[in-house]
């Protein structure tokens, strides 16, 4: 027994030796494994630190980069934005500059379709109803003259109160010869048809002269049931361009012919606010236009497209001097004249001796103006484009103050361009007894004169 627990102690002593030994030998690995894991979770550790180190100054590095081309994002979306709100303005100008070009267009085109239609209506006016114009006027187209010769041409008109009449120039039948107190005068109508003509009133001034065509003096044409009449428009509204028709007898005076009856020519309004100087004497206030005029078409009727009579031929230049320039009085000359009219009570006119004499007399100012010249506004004044200078001064003009160089700019209201303009405007809109107020530049001063019209002497 004593020896078993010997045994039992010396297998017990080595096993407690050899497990002493295991367990220091485990514990020492252990330390050794603890120390390797150490230094290896030390090295992990600033490996990972490091890492983490590198990772922040990368990110720092991106965030720096990021920065960067968020900087550049952001200057270029400015940019961008400065760019688009320029090409907006331009593009938006671009547009603003198309619109107007289209409306530009529009407009001209408007304006192409406004020509081509006036164009048109000319066209329709002068050819396509050239014929029933005629249709429409040509009986009341007369031929006038002393019994043998041809005169001239007139045409007929029923003026205010029914009274019948024949419009002529009046120097077409100025020198007829005078039989019992009365001129001798013959009216041929368009069917042959010949009536004696007595005066009714006449204007040398105008050259207008207004005749009773009848059995005998004292009546008129106004019982007549199919009086071939014209009507006279307001040839204050005649403008440039317009279509104008003649209708008249050309012919040669100095042949037994009475001419070439209800001939008719046609042309436009050349210019308005004519003068015109006709057997010595001028005559203001005229249509100048290119329809054909010869001689016997003096007196014959200025038609518009309408049919109306705008005014009355009186003249044509030489075509010697000029081609296609021919002179019309204006309609409204006429009435000037019909106006001094007197009638009876029946409502005819009942001619007397007093009839021969000039009935109308423009209204006269007692100055006789020329046109200004480019070279004399110079001298004159750098201010004056145009107007008409005083070659001399008499009459109401002196009584009034005007002095010669004075250089008239305005009647009343209306610019005066130049001598024509200035009597034609005193023939067109006044009447002796009327005053006026001239706007004149006398040397470096400007003045507003008022001149009292009378008649002329």
């Amino acid at each position: 027994m004593k020896i078993i627990l010997i045994v039992l102690s010396v297998i017990l002593a080595g096993v407690i030796g050899t497990g002493g030994y295991f367990i220091y030998s485990l514990t020492g690995q252990i330390n050794d494994l603890e120390t390797e894991l150490g230094l290896k979770l030390a090295q992990s550790v600033d490996e990972l630190n490091s890492t983490l180190s590198e990772t922040a100054g990368r990110l720092d590095q991106v965030d720096t980069t990021l920065g960067d081309a968020l900087a550049l994002s952001n200057d270029a979306i400015e940019e961008a934005n400065a760019s688009l709100a320029e090409y907006t303005t331009e593009a938006g100008g671009r547009f603003t500059e198309i619109e107007n070009n289209i409306m530009g267009a529009s407009y001209k085109i408007t304006n192409l379709q406004t020509i081509a239609e006036d164009t048109q209506n000319i066209l329709d006016s002068s050819v396509l109803q050239s014929r029933e114009l005629y249709d429409k006027v040509h009986e009341a187209i007369v031929m006038i003259s002393d019994g043998t010769h041809l005169l001239g041409s007139g045409f007929l008109v029923s003026f205010p109160g029914g009274a019948n009449y024949v419009v002529t120039a009046y120097h077409v039948v100025k020198g007829a010869p005078i039989v019992d107190g009365f001129p001798k005068l013959y009216v041929t109508l368009f069917d042959g048809t010949t009536w004696q003509a007595f005066f009714a009133a006449r204007s040398e001034d105008a050259d207008i002269a207004i005749i009773s065509a009848s059995t005998r003096p004292e009546w008129p044409l106004d019982s007549w049931p199919d009086f071939p009449s014209v009507e006279l428009s307001n040839s204050v509204d005649v403008e440039v361009g317009e279509a104008v028709f003649v209708v008249g007898s050309p012919g040669d005076d100095e042949d037994s012919r009475l001419g070439l009856s209800e001939t008719m020519t046609t042309g436009v309004i050349s210019q308005i606010n004519r003068g015109a100087t006709i057997d010595g004497q001028y005559i203001p206030n005229l249509l100048q236009f290119d329809a054909a005029a010869n001689f016997g078409n003096s007196g014959s009727p200025l038609f518009n497209s309408d049919g109306e009579v705008i005014g009355v031929v009186i003249a044509r230049f030489n075509p010697l001097f000029g081609d296609g320039i021919s002179f019309a009085v204006k309609s409204s000359q006429i009435m000037k004249v019909w106006s001094k009219f007197t009638l009876g009570e029946d409502g005819g006119f009942h001619l007397t001796a007093e009839a021969f004499s000039p009935m109308y007399k423009y209204p006269w100012t007692g100055l006789t103006v020329r046109d200004t010249t480019p070279l004399e506004m110079l001298t004159i004044t750098h201010t004056l484009t145009a107007g008409a200078k005083v070659t001399n001064v008499t009459g109401p003009a002196s009584v009034a103050g005007l002095v010669v160089n004075d250089i008239i700019t305005k009647i009343d209201d209306r610019e005066v361009n130049n001598s024509d303009e200035f009597y034609s405007f005193i023939a067109e809109y006044y009447s002796p007894g009327d005053t006026i107020t001239l706007e004149i530049t006398r040397g470096e001063e400007e003045l507003s004169i008022m001149l009292e019209l009378q008649e002329k002497p």
